[in-house]
Order: C-alpha cells, then sequence, then structure tokens
C-alpha cells in the first residue's frame, strides 16, 4: 500500500496504521470500476474513497446544503484538481441509458482530517431523483460511485 508524502498541515500528525486500515478495510473495489454504494458511509473504487453516502443519500432534496461529499484521493498532489462527472442513468434493454450529466470541478485545496488524510470537500450538487454514476478523478486517481437518491416524503 502506497503511503502519501504530501505533508499535512501544521499541527497535523499523518497516522500511517489508520491511513493503511482505511484503504484495506472500506467496502468496494481496488480496481477502477462503478461500484454500487448502497447503504454503506464509505465506499472505494479505484483511487478514491468517497463518502458520506449514508448521510447524502438519506438527507438529498437537491440542494447545496444537502449535497456534501468527500473524496479521499489514493494519491494526493498539492494544486490538483478534482474532476466530478455525475450522470443520471437509466437501464434500457440491457444498455445504460444518460439521461442527464452534471459536470463539476473543484480547485480549492485538500481539507484534513485528524489523521492527517487529505481529501477533497465538495458539493456534489444532483438536481434530479432517480439512479445516478458519480465518476470522480484527480491526477492518476479515479473513481466512480453509483447509488440512488429519492425525494423524502
Amino acid at each position: 500500500m502506497p503511503v502519501p508524502t504530501l505533508r499535512p498541515l501544521a499541527g497535523i500528525r499523518f497516522d500511517r496504521p489508520a491511513w493503511i486500515a482505511h484503504w484495506r478495510s472500506t467496502p468496494g473495489s481496488t480496481l477502477t470500476r462503478c461500484v454500487s454504494v448502497g447503504g454503506y458511509t464509505d465506499v472505494r473504487s479505484g483511487q478514491f474513497i468517497a463518502g458520506n453516502f449514508a448521510s447524502f443519500v438519506h438527507w438529498w432534496d437537491g440542494t447545496y446544503q444537502n449535497s456534501k461529499l468527500y473524496y479521499v484521493p489514493l494519491h494526493p498532489v498539492t494544486g490538483t484538481p478534482l474532476v466530478v462527472t455525475a450522470r443520471r442513468i437509466e437501464e434500457g434493454g440491457g444498455t445504460l441509458i444518460t439521461r442527464e450529466v452534471v459536470h463539476l470541478r473543484f480547485a480549492q485545496g485538500f481539507a484534513w482530517s485528524e489523521s492527517g488524510e487529505a481529501f477533497y470537500v465538495t458539493g456534489t450538487v444532483l438536481p434530479q431523483a432517480g439512479a445516478w454514476r458519480i465518476e470522480a478523478s484527480a491526477g492518476l486517481d479515479h473513481g466512480c460511485f453509483d447509488l440512488q437518491v429519492r425525494r423524502r416524503g
């Protein structure tokens, strides 16, 4: 398991054992393929761990205030923007059909966890209820997450 060479902000200590445990224990896939988030909080796809999907799905209402997701890159590099593409999808005859696309780019710096893990904080606004495929990329890191959001009511 490669360990990031990026140094945390002053006053934050990088916890290598916690970082390795997080990457080894998070449900999902080490391969860069689309994974269902199900009812999980954090999910891994390829070189990203993303979340909090359980909260995102529960509170989703299509607004920025309830659209917070974090993306933890395996290889964080200062100055590398996060690019997120979200597609509202439907299955038709065994094929996925894209109904709507949302492109987002986050160029601000990293936020830091208490254990020294760098992550991107985002407002991943999905404007419609339905099935969505969220693809994230930053430098060499890529991930893909499938989720379903519904109107509460």
